[in-house]
């Protein structure tokens, strides 16, 4: 007879044919036993001897019995712990015993598996603490070990700033400030993307600069966990309309009319590219010189370098009288790459 976990004791009756016949029990070792008449429950391991005696005592019958005791275990090894997270949503867990004929069990309240638990390695999709119950399919004693699990899915909380200015020939590039990663802690890793233009120095940067106008917005990677996010918004960096126009348009009207009428009453450069239409050049260049000569090459008018235009008085203070004169203008512009002209014509004036 054997006591395993399952079977936890074991209950023994006896017989015999003699009449009214007395039994007798013996312990040769071990432990006591429960014992009622004919019958008797052992909870232990041991050795016993029953004998029964017939009533004029001249017959005996004897007889040992064994109880053997297995309630040998197989060690419950639920693995190495690890936290979710977005690199890895899932796990396989990796339970193990000391013997390979072990049951394999896994149970939780408050985890999630993948698939089938009664195998040592089931996948699991969520935190918890997991059990790992190991049985021994002799005995059918059981070992139970616990896991914890945890996860991290946090993502990164993004606030964007603002441009520390417009891009211009004065500040031709525009640095975005003031861009917050929430919650600290993180190691971030920053990519910068762009629409309508744009471009930057140095995306990966959390406060880059950049030379180009357009839409800018953050997408950001916690190195710990791999989760990503990208700002609901963006950032408009702007460029002065001013700045860096190409000049190899830019010629001057041949008809002039300072007749008080209201139309074309200042001389001014203009520029013959479409895509410049309604850039007023006087604002696109840094040196710009206008002179009015009569036909005999006097001077009858000089801007002296002001970039603005002219109002049809000379610079004597005389109003300009209808007539053909000669026009010639110099201008430069620093802004970007060094720009430069001289332009040369016939200016008719229609003053009356």
């Amino acid at each position: 007879f054997t006591i395993t976990c399952i079977q936890e004791s074991i209950d023994i009756t006896t017989y015999t044919n003699y009449d009214n016949a007395t039994l007798v029990w013996s312990i040769i070792e071990g432990e006591e036993l429960n014992i009622s008449g004919a019958s008797a429950t052992a909870s232990g391991s041991g050795t016993y001897e029953i004998t029964y005696t017939s009533e004029d005592g001249n017959c005996f019958d004897t007889e040992q019995f064994s109880i053997s005791v297995d309630t040998a275990s197989y060690s419950a090894i639920p693995g190495p712990a690890t936290t979710l997270n977005c690199y890895d949503p899932t796990y396989t867990l990796q339970g193990s015993s000391n013997n390979d004929e072990a049951n394999f069990s896994w149970s939780t309240q408050d985890g999630e598996f993948f698939g089938g638990s009664f195998i040592p390695d089931p996948t699991i999709i969520s935190a918890g603490t997991y059990s790992l119950t190991v049985t021994n399919p002799d005995n059918g004693c059981t070992s139970t070990s616990e896991l914890i699990i945890s996860e991290d899915f946090t993502e990164p909380v993004i606030t964007l700033g603002y441009p520390d200015g417009v891009i211009s020939c004065i500040t031709p590039t525009v640095a975005i400030l003031n861009n917050t990663i929430e919650p600290e802690g993180y190691t971030i890793n920053v990519e910068w993307t762009w629409s309508e233009g744009g471009g930057m120095i140095y995306p990966w940067e959390l406060e880059p600069s950049t030379p180009l106008p357009g839409n800018y917005t953050m997408t950001v990677t916690f190195e710990e966990n791999g989760c990503t996010a990208t700002a609901a918004d963006s950032v408009t960096v702007e460029q002065d309309p001013y700045a860096f126009i190409s000049l190899e348009s830019l010629i001057m009207p041949n008809v002039f009319t300072p007749n008080g009428d209201g139309v074309n009453e200042l001389l001014k450069p203009m520029f013959t590219d479409p895509e410049l239409e309604g850039i007023d050049p006087l604002n696109s260049v840094d040196y710009y010189n206008l002179t009015i000569r009569d036909r005999w090459g006097h001077i009858l008018h000089s801007s002296n370098g002001n970039a603005i235009g002219w109002n049809g008085m000379y610079s004597g203070g005389e109003k300009a009288h209808s007539g053909t004169y000669l026009l010639e203008v110099e201008y430069n512009s620093n802004c970007g790459e060094f720009q430069e002209g001289l332009y040369r014509g016939i200016l008719k004036i229609i003053a009356d």
